[in-house]
């Protein structure tokens, strides 16, 4: 292809180089330019916001990259001049949220004020950018991912939803929008293009998982006492009554302290429902030590909230959990007060390698292969409880959504095309990043159009 592009920017004396990497996430394309013929050129006339178009005719592309910033602008010998620019996505960092979206009970389920799709949470994006960025949206994810953006910058949302959703953003100069969509990993079929495959990526199964899973059963409970010489637990035996003898031995912590002897299992201090919904800090209802079988309902138990310091309960110093409760819990056993009783709590179940057991989700990739990707999901955080007030939750069937996304990045080969003049791929979503490399002088003129197709490079921004 003989005939060159034709590259001007708003503002600025002919373009003679141009060197323009734009990737398919949050962070700005970063454009190099050279320009200049006059030997009177004053820097300090070129503009800072300005738009670069591309036009190469011959081949049917037309492209514009409007609201671009310089960020870096000197001057160089002989009139000309060189100058480092940012594509619109600029923008994302200059302006921040004010509110959280699709916030979720401890069942999983959106509380309905709050539910935005993935297009409805691009569109706030645009919103608040003064729509400075517009957004098109082709084949997302069905379910509405987290969006805890209240007092964080555009650019930290848009790549949250990216992070949560498996998409790209791939900017569409035709269009002058960008295209957010789940990857298809397939290759499209370019002519002219110079074809070089990537090394296999060798990925055999991608494992996505979620936060610990929450259980909640009635355990049994054992009555304890503090041993003041070693500092732990242990079991109240025998016959052990109350006394009004303030010197005696425990007396205020007898049947106050109550352990569950289950190594495989780690209680937290609270029941898994919530009762208020605050985005950051969701407030649960205290777990609690049931004295016999018959269990009053409703019950209202103090309420806590989860990672903070709860004085209910006490790490014992041989590891564990010990629930202390505000009264001695007293129940007849014949004619002593009995020693069990039943809690219950939110607790963790450890797995055989000491870690805690999560909900797991296995996407094949390439069954020939022999490696593994792990992917953590925290914001979903499955429960299981057997009590009657806690109704069914819907973290699994979530989980599969979110799996079903993720996986896309890693499907098809990846490979960079090189081609002598721009393509438009109307905002695939396999394009990890496109790279135009112009040269347009008189001699030793060359123009070449790079693109990285199902990976995205590396920090470099080099396209190999």
């Amino acid at each position: 292809m003989d005939t060159p592009p034709v590259v001007t920017l708003g503002g600025y004396p002919p373009i003679h180089r141009i060197k323009f990497m734009q990737g398919s996430g949050a962070r700005p394309g970063r454009c190099v330019i050279d320009a200049g013929n006059d030997t009177s050129l004053n820097i300090r006339n070129l503009p800072r916001d300005t738009e670069l178009t591309i036009d190469h005719r011959s081949v049917g592309f037309s492209g514009l990259w409007p609201y671009m910033r310089v960020v870096k602008c000197q001057r160089a010998r002989n009139g000309h001049v060189r100058a480092v620019l940012e594509d619109q996505r600029w923008h994302l960092s200059q302006h921040k949220f004010s509110n959280n979206y699709n916030e979720r009970d401890s069942l999983g389920n959106v509380m309905t004020s709050s539910r935005r799709s993935v297009a409805q949470l691009l569109q706030e994006i645009s919103d608040v950018c003064q729509r400075k960025i517009v957004f098109s949206v082709s084949q997302a994810p069905s379910f509405e991912p987290p969006a805890r953006w209240a007092g964080k910058s555009c650019s930290y949302a848009l790549a949250d939803l990216l992070k949560n959703t498996g998409c790209r953003c791939v900017y569409n100069p035709e269009t002058q929008s960008y295209a957010v969509g789940l990857p298809q990993g397939g290759l499209p079929n370019i002519r002219d293009q110079v074809f070089q495959p990537a090394p296999p990526s060798n990925i055999r199964d991608v494992y996505v998982h979620s936060y610990p899973k929450l259980y909640e059963r009635k355990t049994e409970a054992n009555a304890v006492f503090m041993n003041p010489n070693t500092g732990s637990t242990q079991n109240i035996s025998g016959t052990t009554v109350l006394t009004q003898d303030p010197a005696q031995a425990n007396s205020q912590t007898l049947y106050r302290l109550w352990r569950v002897n289950d190594p495989t299992k780690v209680f937290t201090e609270f029941r898994v429902k919530t009762h208020l919904f605050d985005p950051l800090n969701p407030t649960f209802e205290r777990g609690r030590v049931i004295r016999d079988e018959w269990d009053p309902f409703p019950v209202h138990q103090p309420f806590v909230f989860a990672g903070s310091e709860i004085i209910h309960s006490i790490d014992d110093t041989s590891g564990g959990k010990v629930f202390v409760t505000e009264h001695p819990v007293l129940s007849a056993d014949g004619s002593n007060y009995s020693t069990t009783a039943k809690l219950l709590a939110g607790y963790y179940l450890k797995t055989g390698d000491g870690s805690l057991e999560r909900e797991t989700v296995k996407k094949t990739i390439d069954s020939s292969a022999s490696s593994d990707i792990h992917i953590y999901v925290d914001w979903i955080r499955p429960i299981d409880s057997d009590q009657p007030d806690v109704g069914t939750p819907v973290w699994s069937q979530l989980l599969n959504q979110v799996a079903e996304a993720l996986h896309r990045k890693y499907k098809g080969p990846a490979a960079s095309i090189s081609n002598p003049y721009p393509v438009s791929f109307g905002g695939n979503a396999n394009v990890g990043e496109v790279e135009y490399d112009f040269r347009l002088s008189e001699i030793r003129s060359y123009h070449n159009f790079r693109v990285a197709l199902n990976f995205s490079p590396g920090s470099e921004g080099e396209i190999r």
